[in-house]
């Protein structure tokens, strides 16, 4: 504790004694090179002040801290949200609009309606599309800004996450399967499996309830548990009950062999739920653990069906989503919006002999 109590004092010394160093800095700074005291201040200056608390976040979510992260963006950021919401022609795309409206209300957020055209023609058309479509949040009383580019939908909306520094994506999406993903596919999935932010995912026949509770499937790993980064945010800015559900799958036949029944054996999963609840509890939360046993997906799917959460979240590892992968039977076939944090993962360099 000693060592713990000298290292934050020690760290709060440093902020505290360069602060006066970037303010004169930046000041002399704006005056050598003419840009001007307010874009130094809202461009470096932003930047530089940020950096401690995306290093802070990062560090603990790197060291399995999750309730630490959580507590520093909370505390830091307020939850005001900056949401890109891509649209398209299609009635479906649009399907996201009351799936965010609980957050909304809740919360004040900057929201971005997006639009990707395939030619410059259509960018006017596309513009009128997306004031009807403001139209309608106003109606909600939800105020949103408009954009319309053209070019590929993914690549787009993918650059304008990167570079805008957008916290949300949230997207309408078909839930197509089978043979008719293969020919058309899924633009919402394909922004799933690159997207540097979470991405919200709702189909046109969801329904919609608040978000007081939230289902968070996990595994017993920490790249599962990065999904409580994202419902424990969203629990303390709403007041949610979080739901932890882990799935234990268990082989077992009807008749067995010779009058016999197999089981996997296994490790005691409840413990380990038992101990993410108390967390989550120690951080000011309602978290409640649940077990069951099959396959995943559909086991999820069945206590979605039995709790009517208002939301699921969970992460998944990127890449493209296989026909029978869990998340993607989950954002096809959930009755309630999905909020899919894809893992960044290190990229290392290869062993050599």
């Amino acid at each position: 504790l000693p060592r713990a109590v000298v290292g934050y004092l020690v760290a709060t010394l440093v902020i505290l004694l360069a602060a006066p160093l970037l303010a004169s800095s930046a000041e002399g700074l704006a005056e050598a090179t003419g840009l001007g005291g307010t874009f130094i201040g809202t461009t470096l200056v932003a930047l530089s002040t940020s950096l401690p608390e995306l290093v802070t976040t990062l560090a603990a979510v790197r060291t399995g801290a999750f309730d630490l992260a959580v507590g520093n963006i909370f505390g830091s950021n307020s939850f005001n949200m900056v949401i890109l919401v891509p649209v398209d022609a299609t009635p479906d795309s649009e399907a996201v609009f009351p799936a965010l409206l609980p957050l909304l209300r809740a919360r004040p957020a900057d929201v971005a309606l997006f639009q990707v055209v395939d030619r410059a023609e259509g960018v006017g058309a596309a513009q009128e599309h997306l004031e009807a479509c403001r139209s309608r949040l106003a109606a909600e009383g939800v105020s949103a800004r408009a954009t319309t580019v053209w070019g590929r939908p993914v690549d787009r909306i993918l650059e304008a996450a990167r570079r805008q520094g957008f916290d949300l994506i949230a997207m309408g999406t078909r839930g197509r399967r089978g043979r008719e993903r293969e020919l058309v596919g899924s633009v919402a999935e394909e922004v799933v499996a690159s997207s540097p932010v979470p991405v919200l995912l709702c189909r046109p026949d969801t329904p919609i309830r608040d978000w007081k509770r939230i289902l968070v499937p996990l595994d017993g790993t920490p790249e599962a548990e990065a999904a409580l980064v994202d419902a424990s945010l969203l629990a303390h800015a709403l007041g949610a009950t979080i739901h932890l559900l882990r799935v234990r799958l268990a082989l077992v036949t009807d008749e067995g062999f010779r009058g016999m029944q197999f089981r996997t054996p296994g490790t005691d999963p409840n413990p380990y739920l038992v101990g993410v609840s108390e967390r989550l509890g120690r951080e000011g939360l309602m978290a409640l653990p649940l077990l069951r046993e099959g396959l995943p997906a559909e086991e999820i799917l069945k206590a979605v069906d039995e709790l009517e959460p208002g939301l699921i979240c969970l992460s998944t590892e990127g890449g493209p989503l296989a026909e029978r992968n869990v998340t993607a039977e989950l954002i096809r076939r959930a009755a309630c919006p999905v909020m899919v944090r894809k893992l960044q993962v290190d990229k290392k360099a290869p062993c050599t002999a």
